[in-house]
């Protein structure tokens, strides 16, 4: 299996209305929070398109092996050696806490196991011939083919791309390429 679509992992904040024209992430509760969606590319030869459903499933599949509970809380662990080894004050914070003794790294290791099983529990949901508009906002729909597709404006795709990226394309016109800016937050 190509593990080059790893690198590809990502995460954008999620549309406040599938297809809406308003350009705003989705925002919840009292600390007005966003709602994050991962995603990841994957490339599929010319001619090969038959065997997208099978090859993106397979990956998704793999990850969720990676993230479901174990006895030895591999993946607790894992999570915890990462953000011990960042950089900056999120490492800095674990590594006095673990040096201190306030964080005993078992418990750590298995509380964090359990919270990211309950998180990804209920298993993946797939959805298929959808517009990149259901869940990205202008920005990330902007970032994404510049990103992924080496795209630097509208000009540069296909209509059939415009409509994979806009459902209602070409109804609704584009936003100004260079008008395209990331809501605060």
């Amino acid at each position: 299996m190509d593990m080059s679509w790893t690198d590809t992992i990502g995460c954008v904040h999620a549309h406040k209305h599938e297809h809406g024209r308003e350009s705003l992430w989705r925002r919840t509760g009292a600390r007005n929070s966003t709602t994050d969606i991962m995603y990841f590319v994957l490339t599929i030869p010319i001619g090969q398109e038959h065997t997208l459903k099978d090859e993106v499933e397979k990956r998704v599949k793999l990850f969720f092996h990676v993230v479901t509970k174990k006895k030895n809380d591999f993946i607790g662990k894992l999570c915890l050696e990462h953000v011990r080894d960042l950089k900056g004050d999120m490492g800095a914070l674990a590594q006095r806490m673990l040096s201190e003794g306030r964080v005993n790294w078992d418990q750590a290791a298995h509380h964090m196991t359990n919270v990211i099983y309950n998180h990804w529990k209920d298993g993946p949901s797939f959805q298929y011939h959808g517009s990149l508009d259901k869940y990205m906002v202008d920005y990330d729909i902007k970032m994404f083919l510049i990103n992924h597709c080496n795209v630097s404006s509208w000009d540069e795709l296909s209509k059939e791309a415009k409509k994979a990226c806009y459902r209602n394309y070409p109804q609704r016109s584009l936003p100004d390429w260079d008008d395209i800016y990331q809501e605060n937050y």
